[in-house]
């Protein structure tokens, strides 16, 4: 599991390619991550990409932020962090700059 969680720290990271270095079935992989993280692989990957690009908003425009952690868009962004935290992105910078 070390292994797989190390794979997926890059939020660019492709969540097939953990799996087959795992040497186990995808649905097995994905029961023992949920049992040992406490999360699905999925959400794991997008807080990451989440806090990836909260990291460059520190320095970076919105938009410029949401691309380099891999987001579609800035819309793709602020939904994710409303969803997520439950804050825009403005707010959760403002917090972080305090």
């Amino acid at each position: 599991m070390a292994r797989v969680l190390e794979a997926l720290r890059d939020p660019a990271a492709d969540r097939r390619l953990a799996v087959s270095r795992a040497g186990i079935s995808e649905a097995h992989l994905q029961a023992l991550f949920v049992r040992d993280v406490g999360l699905p692989i999925r959400t794991f990957q997008l807080w990451r990409r989440l806090l990836v690009a909260l990291g460059a908003f520190a320095r970076l425009d919105a938009t410029s932020a949401a691309h380099a952690a891999g987001f579609a868009d800035l819309a793709h962004f602020s939904r994710t962090c409303r969803r997520m935290p439950g804050y825009s992105p403005s707010e959760l910078r403002s917090g972080l700059m305090k």
